[in-house]
């Protein structure tokens, strides 16, 4: 089968954003120089425009010699590729300058631009995505060769090997190539914001890191960084703000007390010198938040409320510093004041209702309160923001699933599917839901249409064997049931599991013995799985009594008691077994201890009375 990019993962591309270049960092403005200006930007991109090549390149060579002006030059570039028509001029340009780091740098981006464009177009208008996953691939192709070239003809100039970061990332290329692209671009500027901020995004949780391996890089961003630099801390608030984002808001990794200490005091250094500045305040008590130093967090707050905004209600505040107000509702919600979140996240729908984190921490609140239909109602809100496409879907279930809403989750997979037709995300969750629903027929059914979609998801073949099996003996197909367990068996799939099931297609036929032999196998690849040691025993035991061997029942029986403790079926098949000896005794003393650890043993206690009559 050709390689291809599946279609979730180019959609969720389109969903989250395509990558960070130019300004898009926090930066703080602790340093003041000189920078171009946006006229200066429109009267450099005329020159590309009028094919004035060579000035063009000399007003780029020149700012080049100011690292400073790097993230002026990111915007040159973006500014050019804005242009869809300008691809006429850049191939020009490149086959009259050949030799031109800055032509092919240019046309490198607009191919990047013109690759997310076309398939945000195709994609997200449902116009033949395949044709459009193609375009993009090709164009991305186009972007690498154009950004490796010029990278060869001038490594000193950072800007090549910055913009092939995301080549990577959006061609799936190894981390390896990045890295190598990474360390290409700190070698020309060793403090490039956006070199740093592509890698950042790179390790994004969508892509192919999570949120842990872009606070090491931050950190290791910011340990690198002099004191008069805010490169490091500005790396920090942008993997700040991707968790933040994705609602991970309770994160182990800013919880260490080494990392603490490290950024707590870059902030700390970053306020005593820059007092007066609002956002290193806002962003701190984030910082705080995310490490759930609730107190600190809403200390910050207080600080922002009475210094920057002194005369303001909760209304106005809401309204001047969104993101504060956000951080402080978080903060509520940490603490477990959920009515009091309630209230101030209900604040933040009336200065903005499109963003879709207030919706899903109104839904986590009431979740804690019980409240089941506002759950509900906030959940399904997202659907209908600011834009109802696909991925407000996607939300809006995932959200309903993690909250374990699985019936209303499924009718929002249900209505994407009506609405947009095949989806292996929706597929998927369909799986899943209807998995915890105990609904395995409809389970593998949406399993199955995830795999029509993505046939080469081993995860995914893993998982739907898992729940045919269950289902089948769950049905008391047994045979069908052993049958799919010795070929995941043969194909090392599971292995324990299948073992398991096994044992318990042997249980349910009363072979003990080889009930207890197939478990003993799970046991010996996951021998933390304990409940299945007393699940062995008491197999060997029964099969001990149904071949009257009651002596060794009796013995193997009270050795488990004394290992496993008081047990109700121990103390029933003890009191059988005495009864096979006519100990009367110990038979109704057994019985009656049966019963007092399980007294829904309505059978057995009519068999216990018979024998307290035969005994008198």
């Amino acid at each position: 089968m050709k390689n291809r990019i599946p279609k979730i993962f180019v959609f969720c591309c389109l969903l989250t954003g395509l990558f960070f270049s130019g300004c898009t960092g926090i930066r703080f403005n602790t340093k003041k120089h000189l920078i171009p200006t946006a006229k200066d930007k429109e009267r450099i991109a005329e020159y590309l425009l009028n094919k004035q090549y060579i000035e063009f390149e000399s007003l780029i060579n020149e700012l080049l010699k100011d690292k400073r002006n790097s993230e002026f030059i990111d915007s040159i570039y973006s500014n050019i590729a804005s242009n869809n028509n300008i691809l006429q001029n850049l191939n020009e340009w490149c086959e009259s300058r050949p030799a031109s780091p800055i032509a092919h740098t240019a046309r490198g981006y607009f191919y990047i631009i013109y690759a997310w464009e076309e398939v945000d177009k195709d994609y997200g208008n449902n116009n033949n995505p395949e044709d459009a996953i193609t375009f993009f691939t090709i164009r991305l192709n186009a972007a690498k060769t154009d950004l490796e070239k010029a990278g060869i003809l001038d490594p000193a100039d950072p800007h090549a090997a910055t913009y092939l970061i995301t080549v990577a990332k959006g061609l799936n290329l190894d981390t390896n190539y990045m890295e190598t692209q990474f360390q290409h671009a700190i070698k020309a500027d060793p403090y490039n914001l956006a070199s740093h901020i592509n890698k950042l995004n790179y390790f994004a949780r969508k892509w192919y890191g999570s949120h842990d391996k872009m606070i090491e890089f931050a950190l290791e961003t910011l340990n690198k960084s002099p004191d008069d630099n805010d490169l490091g801390l500005t790396i920090i608030t942008m993997a700040q703000r991707e968790m933040v984002d994705a609602m991970n808001l309770k994160n182990q990794y800013l919880q260490k007390p080494e990392v603490w200490k490290k950024v707590n005091n870059k902030y700390m250094t970053f306020i005593k010198n820059n007092p007066e500045n609002l956002e290193i305040h806002v962003f701190y008590a984030e910082f705080a938040m995310l490490a759930q130093k609730y107190d600190i967090a809403l200390k910050e707050f207080e600080l922002i409320k009475n210094k920057f905004y002194p005369s303001m209600d909760d209304d106005l505040l809401a309204a001047a510093n969104y993101r504060a107000y956000r951080n402080f509702a978080y903060s509520l919600y940490g603490i477990e004041k959920y009515w009091e979140a309630i209230e101030h996240l209900k604040r933040m729908l009336k200065i903005s209702k499109s963003d879709s984190n207030t919706y899903k921490l109104l839904a986590y609140s009431y979740n804690k309160t019980g409240d089941e239909k506002n759950v509900i109602k906030y959940a399904k809100a997202i659907i209908n923001l600011d834009y109802k496409g696909v991925g407000r879907y996607h939300e809006s279930g995932y959200l309903l699933y993690e909250l374990k809403k699985y019936k209303e989750a499924a009718e929002v997979f249900q209505d994407t599917i009506k609405y947009y037709g095949d989806d292996a995300y929706s597929y998927q969750y369909l799986a899943f839901c209807y998995s915890e629903l105990n609904m395995y027929q409809e389970c593998i059914d949406y399993a199955k249409k995830y795999l029509e979609i993505n046939p080469d998801s081993d995860f995914f073949k893993k998982w739907i064997h898992k729940k045919q099996l269950y289902y089948l003996f769950q049905t008391k197909k047994y045979v069908e049931a052993m049958a799919l367990a010795n070929e995941m068996i043969k194909n090392k799939e599971n292995e324990a599991y299948a073992y398991r099931i096994i044992a318990y297609c042997y249980d349910s036929q009363e072979n003990y013995k080889k009930a207890a032999d197939y478990a003993e196998k799970a046991m010996a690849i996951s021998p933390d799985y304990k409940i299945l040691k007393k699940w062995i025993r008491k197999r060997r035991i029964y099969y001990l009594f149904e071949n009257h061997y009651c002596k060794e029942t009796i013995e193997q029986t009270l050795s488990a008691i004394e290992e496993f403790g008081n047990d109700a079926d121990f103390y029933r098949i003890l009191s059988h077994s005495y009864y096979c000896i006519k100990d009367y005794i110990r038979c109704i003393e057994s019985g009656k201890k049966s019963l007092s650890l399980n007294p829904e043993q309505k059978i057995f206690e009519e068999w216990l009375n018979d024998k307290i009559k035969e005994s008198q």
